[in-house]
């Protein structure tokens, strides 16, 4: 949720700062408002990125709740790291 409200804010920091460079004649509002946008993507797809592996963590519960030995939790949980955190192309 805080993800959408910084895009908001950057967007509207971004128009906000647009008009001005045109009211004011200095293009220096233009290029803090688009500098701002800039780093909002990053944030976001960082933001997302930590949301489903949360959820992915969260869904592993219930596996983990039906195993009958640690060996079969220690295998499982190795599995889900690997294609959870190790992305292809990864060591």
């Amino acid at each position: 949720m805080l993800a959408y409200v910084a895009i908001v804010v950057s967007l509207v920091g971004g128009v906000v700062g647009l008009i001005q460079s045109f009211v004011t004649q200095q293009p220096l509002w233009a290029v803090g408002g688009g500098g701002l946008g800039i780093w909002i993507w990053p944030a976001l797809r960082h933001a997302l990125k930590v949301r489903q592996e949360n959820l992915a963590i969260r869904l592993l519960e219930i596996p983990l709740s039906n195993v009958k030995s640690a060996d079969e939790a220690a295998r499982l949980l190795q599995e889900f790291f690997k294609a959870s955190f190790f992305e292809k192309g990864s060591p």
